[in-house]
């Protein structure tokens, strides 16, 4: 799940964030979830939650940034350039309509968490991010749903790729 992120795709995904800050700097959550409430959310019971939206966008799939740090990854997609303000939620889903390889670089430096139901075992897992830079990769179908959620206590930024 966790990968070691490449320096190169970071310092390109810095410069989205910094050059970015007009459009961030003064978002504010519409709601506030602490991390107490967010762990009593459930795995809703429908078959299949496809998409729910969270924090703002910072970039277009154009940005060349974005493009550069995609083609160093070796995916054609971009599937998320975001910022989640602090104490704020992203619903369980599976993102079941876009199946394939995904990769997110996250950028959070408080307490944010990738949250996901194991298909193979089950369990929940709640996986922490680090401090700076988290990479994830992940496998999304449309056969064996991969559930997840993200709650974070600070800015976080992240940026999707996909096969």
């Amino acid at each position: 799940m966790k990968v070691e992120p490449n320096p190169n795709v970071c310092n390109i995904l810095g410069k989205i964030v910094k050059e970015s800050h007009s459009k961030w700097g003064l978002y504010s959550p519409r709601y506030s979830t602490s991390y107490e409430e967010y762990s009593l959310i459930e795995i809703p019971k429908s078959k299949n939650i496809i998409q729910t939206n969270a924090g703002i966008p910072i970039s277009s799939s154009n940005d060349d940034n974005l493009k550069k740090a995609m083609d160093l990854l070796g995916y054609n997609k971009v599937t998320n350039s975001y910022m989640m303000g602090p104490n704020e939620r992203l619903g369980w889903h599976t993102n079941s309509n876009l199946p394939g390889f995904r990769t997110y670089y996250t950028l959070s430096n408080g307490k944010s968490l990738f949250k996901y139901l194991n298909p193979e075992t089950g369990e929940v897992i709640e996986d922490w991010d680090n401090p700076g830079w988290t990479a994830r990769t992940f496998k999304v179908s449309g056969d064996n749903l991969f559930w997840h959620s993200v709650w974070t206590g600070t800015r976080r930024f992240s940026f999707g790729f996909s096969t």
